[in-house]
């Protein structure tokens, strides 16, 4: 909600750019969480530690978005480097079987790489801020698509990507529902915040329709449900990589 009011409240090309790099921020973590609940046994007390760690990292960047470009920059880095950080930390020290322990090294370090431009960006003037964040979300995502080469540790091996549940696909069709559901609750708010208009109320009900055909293609078809399950379980390696970036 909050990176959807941000780009309502600046709907320029800077507005856009700005709000895209703030989306992308959000989507990477996203992204990397599910695929450490793939990755390691989320039954294992360190793994909900993880993921309690990096839910209260996620709350600090949603209430820093409106002020990620001006007085709260440093706020949001810092909580979006901080719950990478903790993760990969927690992992390395709990960890003892060779090739977790090496994946999430791997991680680790290259999150230090791109959280150094995110801190920098938080201290630096508001003008810079965008491009050195996207900067380094440009370093988060070319390091997964080339499977983080780190010195002395290589890339991690393409078998580990095919530790896919059936769960994966459940969890991203989970933030598609909230996705529809922000999409329904941005217009709804925006159309009751100011006056009514033919213009208005036409573009609500475009809003409110495509929400509604995008809910019914996402999860009111058995068949598109399932065939996303075989396809996971088929061809999980793929799967993983497409999810957790764009390059692939």
């Amino acid at each position: 909600m909050q990176l959807s009011m941000q780009f309502a409240r600046d709907t320029s090309w800077d507005g856009l750019g700005q709000s895209l790099v703030l989306l992308l921020a959000a989507w990477w973590t996203w992204s990397v969480t599910a695929l450490v609940t793939e990755y390691y046994d989320p039954r294992l007390r360190v793994i909900q530690a993880v993921i309690t760690s990096t839910v209260f990292g996620v709350i600090l960047m949603a209430s820093a978005v409106p002020g990620a470009y001006g007085e709260r920059g440093l706020l949001f880095a810092g909580a979006y480097v901080g719950l990478h950080l903790v993760r990969g930390f927690m992992l390395i020290v709990v960890l003892r079987r060779r090739s977790a322990h090496a994946r999430a090294q791997r991680f680790l370090f290259w999150f230090c790489v791109s959280g150094s431009l995110w801190l920098v960006g938080g201290f630096v003037d508001p003008a810079w801020r965008a491009p050195l964040w996207a900067g380094a979300l440009v370093i988060d995502y070319v390091v997964a698509a080339l499977r983080y080469p780190t010195p002395w540790r290589g890339r991690v091996p393409l078998d580990q990507y095919d530790q896919l549940s059936v769960h994966f696909g459940e969890r991203y069709q989970q933030i598609a529902i909230l996705v529809l559901g922000e999409l329904a609750l941005t217009a709804t708010l925006q159309f009751g915040s100011a006056g009514y208009t033919l213009a208005r109320a036409a573009a609500f009900l475009t809003a409110i329709v495509t929400a509604l055909l995008f809910w019914q293609i996402s999860c009111c078809r058995p068949a598109s449900s399932s065939t996303g399950r075989r396809t996971i379980v088929r061809d999980g390696r793929r799967c993983a990589r497409r999810t957790s970036t764009p390059f692939w």
